[in-house]
């Protein structure tokens, strides 16, 4: 694969990733609009279904994000890989194609997602 195709799978993962965390961001912000409208309490039955059915979707976004989140790492270290067998005048371009500037992007997205993710389902067991 060259450089070209490269980029332009990596471009369409980020895409799909991009799609996912707007997702996400969209239940969270319906949940919590809608927790913090004060108008709807919630039974304790319902708050536990409401909050199984909101572990459910958010496992299965954070599965899709861990996946291709590791599909572009593996993309961007190939990038990485075969830009040092090319000569660029542009140095800044050299430089940022060598760097490793997503480390931690596993981590961080795990991490921000169960914390948020937990802090929604707690608001909702506790709306009754």
């Amino acid at each position: 694969m060259d450089l070209k195709d490269l980029f332009d799978l990596h471009e369409k993962l980020e895409t799909r990733i991009n799609a996912y965390w707007t997702y996400w961001s969209i239940a969270v912000f319906a949940v919590g609009g809608w927790l913090f409208s004060g108008k709807l309490g919630l039974l304790p039955l319902e708050a536990k279904g409401v909050s199984l059915g909101t572990m459910v979707f958010f496992s299965c976004n954070l599965a899709v994000l861990w996946q291709a989140t590791k599909l572009v790492l593996g993309i961007r270290d190939e990038i990485r890989l075969k830009s040092k067998e090319k000569l660029f005048a542009s140095t800044y371009l050299q430089n940022a194609l060598s760097e490793d500037g997503l480390k931690f992007r596993l981590q961080i997205t795990l991490a921000l997602h169960v914390i948020i993710d937990g802090v929604v389902i707690w608001a909702l067991w506790h709306t009754h």
